[in-house]
């Protein structure tokens, strides 16, 4: 599953808690493709399948990578 996945990425990463931070992880991705598909960034995000989108939702994951692996 992508939460067991995502625990496990960050377990690796040396999350403190990469059980709680997995699934945060796989729920604040989950919001944000929402947010893409049918949210405000629907009508604010550079244009779906382009190398500008693209490049801002990997920007986006990295941010949330990096927060949820440093998270206590």
């Amino acid at each position: 599953s992508s939460r067991a996945q995502a625990r496990a990425m960050l377990a690796a990463a040396g999350a403190a808690h990469p059980e709680r931070a997995g699934d945060h992880l796989v729920a604040c991705i989950d919001g944000l493709l929402f947010d893409r598909l049918v949210g405000a960034g629907a009508r604010s995000a550079p244009p779906a399948g382009t190398a500008a989108n693209r490049t801002d939702l990997a920007a986006a994951i990295a941010t949330l990578l990096r927060a949820f692996a440093a998270a206590d």
